[in-house]
């Protein structure tokens, strides 16, 4: 697996809680080698999605409480919940709009603490990929 490959599974698992399908993980890579897409604007799509909504259970179509949202972040990213002051941290970081939740979801999912949580979730990808 490529690291190109790596951030890739690394956003999609941590944004639908799943592993990448081989033609959706197939369609991102090729897009974001000929420069139609990058990190961001994968994670943007996985953000407007029917399965992302529904996995925070989102009230308002395509807005996002960003309460709700880190949460979620948060158990689908490192599989726990919150500590108070991560999560404070986060909230003021989004509230503030210094960042998007498009670009902390792909700052956690590229965190060196996600990296190594999805080592082997990645090489058993590799391995049927």
């Amino acid at each position: 697996v490529t690291a190109e490959q790596a951030q890739l599974f690394r956003v999609y698992y941590g944004a639908l809680g799943r592993a990448p399908d081989t033609d959706g993980f197939d369609w991102w890579i090729a897009e974001i080698e000929a420069g139609r897409h990058d990190l961001n604007s994968m994670a943007a799509g996985f953000i407007c999605s029917d399965e992302f909504l529904a996995h925070v259970n989102s009230e308002d179509g395509n807005s996002i409480d960003n309460e709700v949202f880190l949460n979620y972040v948060y158990r689908t990213v490192f599989g726990r919940e919150p500590d108070v002051a991560g999560f404070n941290w986060w909230l003021q970081i989004l509230v503030s709009g210094e960042k998007s939740n498009v670009q902390v979801l792909v700052d956690m999912t590229q965190s060196n603490e996600y990296a190594e949580l999805t080592l082997n979730p990645i090489s058993q990808f590799a391995t049927e990929y």
